[in-house]
């Protein structure tokens, strides 16, 4: 018997279509929304198989479309919807409620909240059913709207950060401000992620652009190695969830 989960499954389904697209099985193939661990996986086995990926949306869930030559008339299969409510929801009670209508998360997309200023994504696969049901979050009765442009975006906070070296400890220390004892603990405790995937050293090299994560203390994007400085430390280019 397969011990196969969900998440495997979703992304060895996905990976099958881009070897189609491949062999010219497929024209295209477009994803459900991704998570970035899934867009990195995804990008570099579409890079071996020398094909393309365009994304539909910005935020952190993307719509991917693979495909080998470009596809003009490719429509994104992504809906926007307002939240008519006086209320202020959490971003955690907007997911919440919609999951437990039933849906998958990934036909869910990103969702925006700003008080009672909220926003969410969703694949019109499933749009005639969150229209039908989507009518509460918690005990509070609410509306939905569709709109015809993109999701807002929630505001990148860019910094740049300065390391010593671009060893995975010394980038969680002086991104989390965290000693480096603390950081070195927390990698060998598998509470750090580098590219979603648990690091085995404390002295693996980070290489720009990278994901890194740190349980309990968020998660940063690597952009890019800015400079360095008199001294030879690093200036990072980073953005902070």
């Amino acid at each position: 018997m397969s011990n196969m989960n969900e998440k495997d499954y979703e992304l060895t389904n996905i990976i099958e279509h881009a070897y189609k697209v491949s062999r010219n099985e497929l024209d295209y193939y477009v994803t459900d929304f991704l998570s970035l661990a899934y867009q990195l996986r995804i990008e570099d086995v579409v890079k071996k198989l020398k094909l393309n990926i365009k994304y539909f949306n910005n935020g952190e869930r993307k719509v991917g479309c693979i495909f080998k030559e470009d596809i003009q008339d490719v429509v994104s299969p992504i809906q926007v919807y307002k939240i008519n409510t006086f209320f202020s929801f959490k971003h955690s009670e907007v997911m919440g409620s919609l999951l437990g209508l039933g849906i998958k998360r990934s036909v869910l997309g990103n969702i925006y909240c700003n008080e009672n200023d909220i926003e969410f994504e969703i694949l019109d696969s499933i749009e005639k059913f969150v229209l039908d049901n989507f009518c509460k979050i918690g005990s509070k009765t609410i509306e939905i709207t569709k709109l015809n442009r993109p999701i807002k975006e929630k505001e990148k906070l860019t910094k740049e950060i300065i390391v010593s070296s671009l060893r995975l400890d010394s980038l969680v220390s002086s991104v989390f401000k965290v000693s480096r004892d603390e950081a070195k603990s927390r990698i060998a405790n598998k509470e750090v992620e580098y590219n979603f995937s648990i690091p085995s050293r404390v002295d693996l090299k980070v290489v720009p652009p990278c994901y890194v994560s740190t349980r309990g203390k968020g998660k940063v994007f690597v952009k890019s190695v800015l400079r360095y400085t008199r001294s030879d430390r690093i200036v990072l280019e980073c953005e902070i969830f």
